[in-house]
């Protein structure tokens, strides 16, 4: 089925992260408005901006799945490699782009066949899910805040008043690392290792030369090894962390192998660790360039956990993920086809006016309900939930009460992703 032509309000190809180097928000209020399910020829993508189709074709993975790729950057390898095979005939194309997609997926992971736990539909995913469900709930991690806090502390105390410096190095990516690191039970020593190979698996996402690709292979591999070796010690000297509970969990009554936990540690290690860094460096952006909101916030401090639920909404950490249609259906209207591709854009969800008046706005008293959809919605809904809200809380209590006239010195320097909605660099002056 060829979705019908309509003529197109995006001006740029979706699956190119210059796509994001622009004003993307006036192009997905613009979709949202004339076409809120759009067919993109170029990219071969269903562009979905609007909260009630997302949170919609989240909740079906029986007609949505996972299990074809999640990114928007693996349909472009795919079409990519498509192209060099030099196929005799497309009449199958799409579905075989959505096999292709699932291999590419599973590069990384630790075994060519294994499929990463983003990537598996029900029943499978809730399997292996269920074993960190009570790892990350609020009264789980309530002991947590104090140690959280105490990182926190020992980060800022680092920073002089008046010294100006890279907000992300300073104080965004080390929190959720020593976080993460110490959820996991890694020693501080090898912090930096984990937000090198966090830092990869996040870009191998995206198309890359032959030589760029062979380089994030070797590093997955070089963490794979790590957490290969840990494995094996906490086997033998089983400890109060995120590794041993895995080593001692079983699924339909069997133990986990060594390459599905290294695949979970990664999944795990990632996940906490970027979205958590751009939600507080987007969060410390937006309160410098809203300087009512952040005074309001710091002559309200009992605003934080309302304020905390706006600036996930208003930085949305992904700006997308994707799932492929298991059979012909419709949404919005539109025809989709077995095998398509869609693109489902939350940080156009989460600024969708039909949800929040006013939306473009930052609102720290906002209360942001139906949710917001940062998080994901329905089986795949994000696990670590609690504790990004819990990290972001506590970064933002600190900073405002240790610098609370903390100023931008430019404009943030955004990283070039159709998955991450990730600052790289922003400098600022401490006060």
């Amino acid at each position: 089925m060829t979705p019908e032509v309509q003529e197109s309000p995006v001006d740029k190809r979706i699956d190119s992260p210059a796509f994001y180097q622009d004003d993307y928000e006036a192009t997905f209020a613009r979709l949202r408005e004339q076409d809120p399910v759009h067919w993109q020829a170029e990219t071969e993508l269903w562009i979905v901006t609007r909260h009630a189709h997302v949170r919609e074709i989240s909740s079906s993975p029986e007609v949505f799945s996972n299990n074809y790729g999640v990114t928007v950057g693996a349909h472009a390898i795919a079409r990519q490699l498509w192209a060099a095979a030099e196929p005799a005939d497309d009449a199958n194309r799409g579905w075989e782009l959505a096999e292709l997609r699932r291999h590419i997926g599973r590069r990384s992971s630790a075994l060519p066949d294994l499929d990463n736990l983003q990537s598996l539909d029900p029943p499978a995913h809730g399997a292996l899910r269920k074993l960190f469900v009570h790892s990350f709930t609020p009264a789980a991690l309530r002991p947590l805040e104090d140690r959280v806090r105490e990182l926190t502390r020992g980060v800022l105390d680092e920073i002089s008043t008046g010294e100006t410096g890279d907000f992300i190095d300073l104080l965004a990516a080390p929190v959720p690392i020593y976080v993460i690191a110490e959820l996991l039970g890694v020693a501080k020593e090898d912090r930096d290792d984990f937000r090198r190979w966090s830092d990869v698996v996040i870009s191998a996402v995206e198309p890359k030369t032959d030589e760029a690709r062979a380089h994030d292979q070797a590093q997955l591999q070089e963490m794979f090894t790590y957490f290969r070796d840990q494995v094996a010690l906490r086997r033998q000297h089983p400890q109060d962390d995120l590794l041993t509970l895995m080593v001692e969990a079983e699924v339909d009554g069997e133990p986990l192998s060594s390459p599905v936990i290294e695949t979970l540690a990664k999944l795990i290690l990632s996940a906490g660790n970027e979205t958590t860094r751009s939600s507080i460096s987007s969060a410390a952006a937006a309160l410098a360039q809203s300087p009512g909101e952040r005074a309001r916030l710091i002559d309200s401090p009992a605003l934080i956990d309302t304020a905390v639920n706006e600036l996930l909404r208003w930085g949305t950490p992904v700006r997308a993920f994707c799932r492929t249609a298991t059979r012909d259906t419709v949404v919005g209207e539109r025809a989709i086809a077995r095998g398509d591709y869609l693109a489902l854009s939350f940080v156009s969800a989460n600024r969708d006016p039909a949800i929040w008046p006013d939306a473009d706005r930052l609102d720290v008293t906002r209360k942001v309900q139906p949710n917001h959809l940062t998080f994901n919605h329905g089986p795949h809904v994000c696990i670590g939930q609690s504790l990004a809200r819990l990290e972001l809380k506590v970064v933002i209590e600190e900073l405002l009460a240790r610098f609370p006239d903390y100023e931008l010195l430019s404009e943030p320097e955004v990283t070039p992703s159709t998955m991450v909605n990730s600052i790289r660099r922003m400098p600022v002056v401490f006060r």
